[in-house]
């Protein structure tokens, strides 16, 4: 397990991690990033690598850089600048073969747009225009096909909608509606043949409101 970056609510935060062995049951701290600190930025891993984008320190605008972290090896590498905007509270996911990155916030705005990274050809791609609405805190999952997003928030509406993105072919199509309301910071898990979608809260960037209902959805069956 590998832990990095975020905020403990003190003044400064610092580009400081650690790896944890369940084996050993030993943690130790992994070196210096190429980094400056940050919070709600993405990681995903890859099998080799843990690949950290985006976020945010509250001072500069949010960040566009990433880069990515080999336990084996206890090195980091500095990613490409992604072809998108900077942001937090982005979806990320890993493919199989690609980084994804979809949405997320700005200062004081979100956004729609999205790019994927190759770890192997160390080179990005933006993504084709998706049917959602710009929003963040939606949640993701990937069936080994598709990307599945669904719900979020952009801070005047909580969604309640969702699409799918196939990389393989470049196209994106819109889910059936939801029987449940919209919602963000919900736990969502692919398993293995359902998107599941529980809990959460419909008053997003507030306290009250949360939820003990959830939906599933079966792409085979759509």
């Amino acid at each position: 397990m590998i832990v990095w970056g975020g905020f403990d609510h003190q003044p400064e935060r610092a580009p400081l991690g650690a790896t944890y062995d369940p084996l050993a049951d030993h943690w130790r701290r992994t070196p210096s990033s190429p980094l400056p600190a940050r919070q709600w930025h993405s990681a995903v891993w890859t099998g080799d690598e843990m690949i950290i984008w985006g976020g945010n320190d509250l001072v500069q605008p949010p960040f566009a850089d990433g880069a990515a972290y080999d336990p084996s090896t206890a090195t980091w590498r500095q990613l490409p600048r992604a072809p998108i905007e900077g942001r937090y509270r982005h979806q990320a996911l890993w493919t199989g073969k690609e980084m994804i990155v979809l949405g997320g916030q700005g200062f004081g705005f979100e956004f729609a747009d999205g790019a994927a990274y190759d770890p192997d050809k160390n080179l990005w791609r933006t993504l084709p225009q998706s049917p959602l609405a710009a929003r963040h805190w939606a949640s993701t999952a990937w069936t080994g096909r598709e990307m599945l997003v669904w719900g979020g928030y952009d801070d005047e509406r909580v969604f309640r909608d969702g699409a799918a993105y196939n990389p393989t072919t470049g196209a994106w199509r819109r889910l059936p509606q939801a029987p449940i309301r919209g919602r963000c910071e919900n736990s969502a898990v692919w398993t293995g043949t359902e998107f599941m979608l529980w809990g959460g809260t419909a008053a997003c960037g507030s306290f009250g409101h949360r939820l003990a209902d959830g939906a599933a959805y079966s792409p085979a069956d759509d």
